[in-house]
């Protein structure tokens, strides 16, 4: 194979993209053959793409993100060296750097309680209790989603939801499907803080 040359910026890039697939494989547990198995490809070739000697295509970027619900792009972006902005005399720049930084930290806590959550659920959790977790999860965010949308139609007076007669069904439903799921919600919040607080003295 003809070896390509890359730009200084460009073997970062390519650096900081295999050491995010390298991550990504060892927050789920999974060894460089696992992971080559799931992208049909070889473990070599993983071993390449974490090294920085081999760029992934995007199809196998897109793969890694599908089969992990991580966002690829957003690791790559932090580990990539931080380089200096040519900027002209004339031009102007609203980037806030403390901004920046703060946003960039904001991602770092996102994607490290990412990784820790499904940790977590496969130390913690059978793959029925995850799917109940799932589905209890996902009603209980509906439920609070249409009891405040309900409670905003009746205070501002847009369309959602009826009442019928002097029974408001919606507000109801909504309030008592999240009062039922709450306990849920609470103890495996528990759970998890606690297994967080274990694993991270």
């Amino acid at each position: 194979m003809r070896s390509v040359k890359r730009s200084k910026s460009q073997q970062d890039d390519l650096h900081a993209l295999g050491k995010a697939i390298r991550d990504i494989r060892r927050a789920h547990g999974w060894s460089q053959q696992e992971l080559a198995g799931f992208l049909g490809i070889s473990r070599e070739t993983v071993g390449h793409y974490e090294r920085g000697k081999r760029e992934p295509g995007s199809l196998v970027v897109l793969d890694i993100s599908r089969l992990t619900s991580v966002n690829v792009t957003e690791i790559v972006l932090l580990n990539r060296p931080r380089r200096k902005a040519v900027v002209q005399p004339s031009a102007q720049t609203s980037l806030d750097p403390a901004r920046s930084s703060w946003f960039r930290q904001c991602l770092e806590a996102r994607q490290k309680l990412v990784c820790a959550r499904q940790q977590f659920e496969r130390e913690v959790y059978s793959v029925v209790a995850r799917r109940w977790n799932e589905a209890h999860s996902g009603l209980f965010f509906g439920a609070a989603i249409a009891y405040l949308l309900r409670v905003g139609a009746i205070e501002f007076g847009f369309p959602f939801g009826t009442s019928a007669g002097s029974i408001d069904w919606t507000l109801i439903i909504s309030f008592c499907t999240m009062a039922l799921l709450l306990p849920f919600q609470v103890i495996d919040t528990a759970k998890f803080y606690l297994w967080y607080r274990k694993e991270r003295p």
